[in-house]
């Protein structure tokens, strides 16, 4: 789902689902509820088959191998300013590892609650702190189904970064109806900006920063 470029032929790539989609026409089942049952399936019986894999490439090949396991589902995924920490966004856990840059290894896992579900995550020159897009209330989601629109459709945004004790905290720093079904929550200079592209709504949100220090 997500990349992480450390050099320009080498790289993290998460692994979103533990099986390829079929996409198999089948009369009696759509291909939307099968990826809908999947997604229940994993969250509700904790199925954990997804992995982080570290790829490098050349003119004539690709060679992969898994530098971490046990994701219900490994989404978005980014980095701190020097490399040295990876985190990787898996449904409402935000997963954090210790990269080795002689061996690309990754280690000391370190997991986070998110207050939503999140989706991509991003770093922040400015703030050196990560951000991510949420989406808030998943059962309105599942209500509304694309293309419909509803005030219940709660999105937001969530900021992951070291306390003063040096523990790492995740904070909701957005809540809004005003864009539905975020895939995508990133932090430019002053401004907030959130994304759903990838669902199919239209635009991006755009919100000012008030303060850093409250919501």
């Amino acid at each position: 789902n997500s990349l992480v470029v450390v050099e320009p032929n080498k790289f993290y790539v998460t692994q979103y689902k533990g099986q390829p989609d079929s996409f198999v026409d089948d009369q009696m089942v759509s291909h939307e509820t099968k990826a809908l049952i999947e997604f229940l399936k994993a969250r509700f019986l904790g199925t954990r088959n997804c992995h982080i894999w570290y790829c490098e490439y050349n003119s004539d090949e690709v060679n992969c191998r898994k530098v971490a396991s046990h994701f219900t589902s490994a989404n978005g995924l980014t980095h701190n300013k020097d490399y040295s920490k990876i985190f990787i966004a898996d449904q409402k856990d935000i997963v954090i590892f210790d990269r080795d840059a002689s061996t690309n290894d990754l280690s000391g896992r370190i997991e986070l609650k998110a207050p939503h579900f999140i989706d991509n995550v991003k770093y922040d020159q400015t703030t050196e702190k990560v951000y991510g897009g949420t989406i808030n209330n998943l059962m309105s989601v599942l209500k509304h189904k694309f293309p419909d629109e509803s005030d219940e459709l709660i999105s937001g945004a969530v900021e992951i970064s070291q306390n003063n004790d040096g523990k790492w905290e995740a904070k909701e720093v957005l809540s809004t109806s005003k864009l539905h079904c975020v895939s995508n929550g990133l932090r430019m200079h002053n401004h907030l900006v959130l994304g759903a592209g990838g669902i199919g709504y239209e635009g991006i949100l755009v919100c000012p920063v008030v303060s850093d220090d409250r919501k």
